[in-house]
């Protein structure tokens, strides 16, 4: 017995050693605490708030310092379908979706005990509340200002808890299946309302056109047995006049709308740049240039190939001419490569015909373009035009080439 005495003592201090060194570690980690970037640790010290710490290494006192923790990061929740009755007495079934943050953790710790199920609850009765003082017509045309409201009143609410309301959107508003159908009922009968009035419009549209063709005509054949340019010139005024109001009566309800007018080069061409002017003439083309500028496009068109029936001057005999092609910089020779329009290219293109040429050319290169001197400025291609003047086949014979 005296042998084994002697061992006892040293090997239960070394127990006693190991005992305290491992509370010691368990001591020591859980009085570390890591706090990342979007985080917080409110920190109680015997029940006494001591205040926020983090980010980064936190250290805290054990068993004497307690901590809670606060996310910083946007937050969501479903708000509950609500069962409403709008201000226009309709039933309705909305859901919601809030979404919020902590901007100060303090009073998100001490102010109220779960700050997730107050800020939902708040968004519940604030939903009801708010959409039942509106009707059903202000309730689905004017959403995002609705939705702005409920995120100004809940952000009120919360404000004392230290939460922040970054907005509020409402998912899905649900009508009774009697409330649709009668809706699809009053739209279809507004769309046909709108049907008859655009109908009765373009009727007293055409009717006044008709009577503006039947007045001018008159002056027309009156004018043409006594002056050449005035009957002319009367002519080509009532064309452009016309497409003048044309385009009033398509935009009249807020559209921008775009003409294409085909016709003989002596109409869309520009009366400026030919022997038209000396003589008092003007045309369609000139008038359209006038009022829209470089919304109107003049762009050449006829057989690209073959041979043309034409006469070198007015009032000339017909002769079998041979069709030239167009020159390589110009719009009909893009449109005859391409196939595109000729707007989409980004450099600026020369006209591939001339129009209005009243006549013989001096060369067969000035046969579709007129000498520099005797142009007048033209506007080159910007954008999409609002008219757009274009030439025709000659289907009899015609100056030029």
């Amino acid at each position: 017995m005296l042998f084994g005495r002697g061992p006892l003592p040293a090997s239960g201090g070394l127990i006693v050693l190991i005992v305290v060194a491992v509370m010691a570690l368990i001591a020591l980690l859980s009085a570390v605490r890591i706090v990342r970037e979007y985080e917080r640790v409110v920190v109680f010290r015997l029940g006494r708030l001591r205040g926020p710490r983090g980010p980064g290494l936190v250290l805290v006192i054990p068993l004497i310092e307690r901590t809670r923790w606060v996310n910083l990061q946007v937050d969501t929740a479903d708000i509950p379908s609500q069962d409403l009755i709008t201000n226009d007495n309709v039933t309705v079934r909305v859901d919601a979706a809030v979404f919020f943050r902590v901007v100060d953790p303090i009073k998100a710790a001490v102010e109220i005990r779960d700050y997730q199920h107050g800020v939902l609850r708040i968004a519940q009765t604030t939903l009801r509340a708010t959409l039942g003082q509106h009707d059903l017509d202000d309730l689905l045309a004017n959403q995002a200002a609705i939705n702005e409201l409920l995120k100004q009143i809940i952000d009120k609410g919360t404000e004392p808890w230290g939460i922040n309301v970054v907005k509020v959107e409402t998912k899905d508003v649900d009508l009774p299946d009697e409330m649709k159908r009668a809706m699809a009922r009053q739209a279809e009968a507004g769309r046909e309302r709108r049907a008859k009035v655009i109908a009765a419009e373009d009727e007293y549209f055409f009717a006044e056109q008709n009577a503006a063709v039947v007045a001018n005509a008159e002056e027309y054949y009156r004018t043409m047995f006594s002056e050449r340019a005035g009957s002319w010139n009367l002519r080509d005024r009532h064309m452009a006049d016309t497409l003048d109001q044309l385009l009033a009566h398509l935009d009249r309800h807020g559209g921008t709308s775009r003409l294409v007018v085909w016709a003989h080069n002596s109409h869309v061409g520009d009366a400026r740049a030919t022997e038209m002017a000396s003589r008092g003439e003007l045309n369609i083309g000139q008038l359209m240039r006038e009022r829209h500028g470089h919304d109107a496009v003049n762009v050449g068109f006829s057989t690209y190939t073959g041979t043309v029936t034409a006469a070198s001057e007015w009032g000339g005999p017909a002769e079998r001419k041979r069709v030239r092609a167009a020159l390589p910089d110009s719009y009909e020779a893009l449109f005859h490569r391409t196939h595109l329009d000729a707007r989409s290219s980004s450099a600026p293109a020369r006209r591939g015909q001339r129009t209005g040429a009243s006549r013989a050319p001096a060369s067969p290169r000035d046969r579709r373009h007129l000498p520099p001197r005797d142009r007048a400025p033209e506007p080159l291609v910007r954008g999409q035009p609002r008219a757009a003047v274009r030439r025709a086949r000659p289907s009899r014979p015609h100056p030029g080439g």
